[in-house]
């Protein structure tokens, strides 16, 4: 859930969701310094569980899988182990991450509410992505730039998202960030993002193609700036590791371990070296980003059906229920938009490839446009759906 890259750090403290965004101004919706208001200790501290929190929502699937390959395997991708891991890799791809950008369809045009709400980007900025599909699709040269765009974004929306779940953490947690804490939270989110972008705007290597396309290489500017923006980054780490540890000194307070588990996951999916970044994103789109994006739709989905303890979300997840009929729902459309579409444009004699990487492109940039006001912490709605 996310904000413009060019957006303001006091907004990007109000959204729940990482790779744009503009704030919803209504006169019924609380304050920004509410969205710091500690939730009452009888709701659930977790989002599901401790285990699966842990594992689906903070990145400790990615660790296990990332350390499993690449530690024990030495990141081979040989052989059988290896073999059912990338398929493994592949099989989230397909129903993880591509899912969860359909998610964000299915959850926000069932609701009339947030269908009239953010009627600018469910209604005119549809139009204009659908537009640069349909270009990217019909004219060579074009895909190849809205993969570079895609990959240009991806970093904001990444991080602003890891940001927002460990927000989420801490208020469950009853862990109130003081306003240092709160700064060097955002510095880093920061700091992560814009060493990122530069990274990919600086010469580099020739890189894999990436959804059947070349990556551009927009070498605009020079490898030092790359440099300078990593010992940026180190120190907004020391610094946000200095100001949690006094904390946990003076008050014998610590920074409560599932959001930092989620902030340590997510900037290592942009700093972490070759070739062990190549085996990392191998699972954190699908096992770290997108799972935890189920998450919050599920929490959001599961207050509006009143169901409140562990065990009848568990039970609602494996049982014909409104929640199995919704995530049915997702993957129909995921299927739909993903694979339907550019084969039933191939059948029309247009290429497969181009429709593809055009569509997937702009179909992300959409869910990174429109999750920036969707889950903001500022909304009451957002606050009481992931409070339960």
């Amino acid at each position: 859930m996310t904000a413009s890259l060019a957006g303001s750090f006091d907004e990007l403290n109000q959204q729940l969701s990482a790779y744009s965004a503009h704030a919803d101004q209504s006169a019924s919706e609380p304050s920004p310094s509410q969205t710091n208001t500690a939730i009452p200790s009888a709701q659930s501290k977790w989002i599901l569980s401790p285990t699966l929190d842990y594992l689906l929502g903070c990145g400790g699937l990615v660790w296990l899988l990332f350390g499993f390959h690449y530690f024990v395997l030495s990141g081979t991708t040989h052989g059988p182990t290896a073999a059912s891991l990338l398929t493994l890799s592949s099989l989230g791809a397909i129903f993880l991450g591509e899912g969860h950008t359909a998610a964000t369809l299915v959850h926000t045009y069932r609701s009339a509410d947030l269908r009239q709400r953010f009627a600018a980007y469910t209604k005119w900025l549809p139009l204009f992505f659908g537009a640069l599909a349909a270009a990217g699709t019909l004219v060579p040269g074009i895909a190849p730039i809205l993969v570079k765009l895609y990959l240009l974004i991806v970093p904001h929306h990444f991080m602003a998202q890891s940001y927002g779940i460990a927000r989420v953490y801490c208020l469950k947690q009853n862990y109130l960030l003081e306003d240092d804490e709160r700064r060097a939270l955002i510095l880093v989110t920061w700091c992560t993002t814009i060493f990122a972008v530069i990274r990919q705007l600086t010469p580099v290597e020739a890189s894999s193609p990436f959804l059947s396309q070349m990556i551009l290489e927009w070498a605009i500017l020079p490898a030092v700036c790359a440099t300078v923006a990593q010992l940026v980054l180190l120190s907004a780490i020391i610094m946000f590791v200095a100001v949690i540890s006094l904390r946990a000194i003076k008050e014998r307070r610590t920074f409560p371990l599932p959001a930092l588990m989620t902030m340590t996951t997510g900037i290592a999916a942009f700093t972490l070296i070759q070739p062990a970044n190549g085996i990392y994103w191998l699972y954190v789109s699908a096992f770290f980003h997108a799972t935890q994006y189920f998450l919050t739709v599920l929490a959001s989905h599961w207050n509006e059906q009143k169901i409140t303890s562990c065990k009848q979300r568990l039970q609602s997840l494996i049982t014909n229920s409104p929640t199995t009929r919704m995530l049915g729902m997702v993957l129909l459309v995921s299927v739909f938009i993903y694979f339907g579409i550019p084969r039933l444009l191939e059948s029309v004699g247009l290429n497969y490839t181009l429709a593809m990487a055009s569509i997937f492109t702009t179909m992300n940039m959409h869910h990174a446009a429109i999750d920036g006001v969707l889950w903001k912490l500022r909304r009451r709605q957002v606050r009481q759906a992931i409070s339960q």
